[in-house]
């Protein structure tokens, strides 16, 4: 007859058992993921491409939708070092109201000044 401690040990293995059957299916379906998005963005590129030499904005598709190519323009990322630097010039104890007023207007114009990236893009219209 099982005692009470061994019938916990089956369910306890029991409970790892499918644990680890879960990790591994979720683990599968995680690389087949980035398969298909792999994929995909070698398609896009293609379709991108055909997209640009035929002077196409946008495809209709046979189901209503579309599927439109966006540009995205996204600045360059502040690095948190130059933030620091640029502060600490604003925060110096013999600086005059005029000269911080200077420094803050220089660092706005530096941020709003950084570099642009464009990256092409589909879009699908649901």
């Amino acid at each position: 007859m099982a005692t009470f401690n061994t019938v916990q040990e089956d369910l306890v293995s029991q409970h790892v058992r499918r644990w680890v059957e879960l990790h591994n299916t979720i683990k599968n379906f995680q690389d087949q993921t980035k398969e298909h998005k792999d994929a995909q963005k070698i398609v896009e590129g293609q379709i991108i491409q055909s997209m640009k030499e035929n002077q196409l904005s946008n495809f209709d598709l046979p189901n209503g939708k579309e599927l439109k190519l966006k540009i995205v323009e996204s600045k360059k990322s502040v690095p948190l070092k130059f933030l620091k630097t640029e502060l600490a010039k604003c925060h110096s104890p013999g600086n005059s109201k005029e000269q911080v007023l200077f420094l803050v207007k220089e660092l706005y114009t530096k941020l709003e000044n950084r570099p642009v990236t464009k990256t092409e893009k589909l879009q699908y219209s649901d």
